[in-house]
């Protein structure tokens, strides 16, 4: 998705970082604890829903065309 201008892409660039930082504290918390593990992630996704809208935000407002994507249908 990474593409239109610099600030769309780096807003696409820290969502997939945010992902990939969920992941790796699920992989390193012990899942057990589900009291410390809920808020760490629910922060950590909302932070990437808020880095997607940044982006969808900011290539609107610089016209920058989207790519729609349709899961090959």
């Amino acid at each position: 998705i990474p593409k239109g201008n610099k600030a769309v892409s780096y807003s696409h660039v820290c969502r997939t970082i945010c992902r990939r930082a969920e992941i790796e504290v699920l992989n390193c918390l012990d899942m057990s604890n589900t009291d410390k593990v809920a808020p760490i992630t629910k922060y950590l996704n909302r932070l990437s829903d808020y880095f997607f809208v940044l982006a969808r935000h900011l290539g609107y407002i610089n016209n920058v065309n989207e790519k729609i994507w349709n899961n090959g249908k």
